[in-house]
């Protein structure tokens, strides 16, 4: 497949992200905050979507060794959480933003802990060059999940409490996934509608 063919699947997800930014926006969000955008990457054939995530480092003081989305916080110079998102991937995953098309961006999620207001961006591309971690004290590892692994129950996590979104806990292969990261992957397998 090459980069000017779509799989099947993108028309669903293209739906999905549509619905998602229908919504209205989160009120929770008060005062003074900072902005970023992760990049959701999708990629695969006509089996099915991956989702690329990376395991944030273990020396980290926010969410480490949790599996979340490639991205960061909006520099001066950003034109948007497009622009966030590519840019912050490139530098962490080293993701060329020439190979990804971008399908839309669901609305911004806020992040109580840190006070972060996240747009996801989500995009795809045949065949992401993952070659290499090009911030090792952000990156410790970069790996591509079929999407489907979340819908299964055996990659839900039981839990108490909830997340900012209420989105639900999953993990990979005994490694805890995001509560941000998790939110966005319920939307994309249309979970809880």
């Amino acid at each position: 497949m090459t980069d000017d063919r779509e799989p099947g699947w993108l028309d669903t997800i293209r739906i999905r992200v549509e619905h998602c930014r229908s919504a209205d926006p989160d009120p929770s969000v008060n005062g003074a905050h900072r902005t970023a955008a992760v990049l959701v990457l999708l990629s695969g054939n006509d089996d099915g979507p991956t989702i690329v995530l990376t395991e944030r480092a273990a020396t980290l003081t926010n969410y480490p060794g949790t599996l979340v989305f490639p991205g960061g916080s909006t520099e001066t110079g950003d034109d948007g959480p497009v622009a966030t998102a590519l840019r912050e991937s490139a530098e962490e995953i080293g993701i060329d933003p020439a190979h990804v098309h971008i399908i839309g961006s669901l609305p911004p999620l806020w992040l109580s802990a840190t006070r972060f207001l996240v747009t996801p961006v989500v995009g795809w591309c045949t065949r992401p060059q993952l070659t290499d971690i090009l911030n090792p004290d952000e990156v410790a590892v970069v790996i591509q999940i079929p999407l489907r692994e979340f819908a299964k129950t055996s990659g839900r996590v039981q839990r108490n409490g909830t997340t900012d979104r209420g989105g639900q806990r999953y993990s990979f292969e005994g490694t805890a996934v995001g509560d941000m990261t998790s939110t966005v992957i319920d939307a994309l397998l249309d979970q809880h509608r």
